[in-house]
């Protein structure tokens, strides 16, 4: 008996475009090392999680529950505030950290109250 839940094992070989499909991207572990992620209540405006190094990167250690202007300028928050909400991420704009490092920022809008 197979269990049908599980992808077939993936070929380390030559890869072809089938293989992308098998990709064990669809269960996160982490972000990406040069990423952040916020995830924030956008009604509220209220930061609820946070991963990657915010404090560091941003320069802000006082996050959880605060709004979300403690860490996006008011441009990037209203073009999130503006986005459709649904499954399609939109490109909110570019932001400047600590020391000058750009981020460009992509936001999903997925509703609720």
């Amino acid at each position: 008996m197979t269990d049908t839940l599980l992808p077939p094992p993936f070929d380390h070989g030559a890869p072809g475009l089938d293989d992308c499909d098998r990709e064990p991207i669809h269960i996160p572990g982490s972000i990406q090392p040069h990423g952040l992620l916020v995830l924030a209540d956008v009604s509220g405006q209220t930061i609820r999680y946070v991963a990657g190094d915010i404090e560091g990167r941003l320069g802000v250690s006082e996050w959880q529950g605060q709004p979300l202007a403690v860490l996006l300028p008011e441009t990037l928050r209203s073009t999130l505030a503006e986005t459709a909400v649904g499954p399609t991420p939109a490109y909110l704009g570019r932001m400047s950290a600590t020391g000058g490092e750009q981020f460009g920022h992509l936001g999903r809008h997925a509703g609720g109250a």
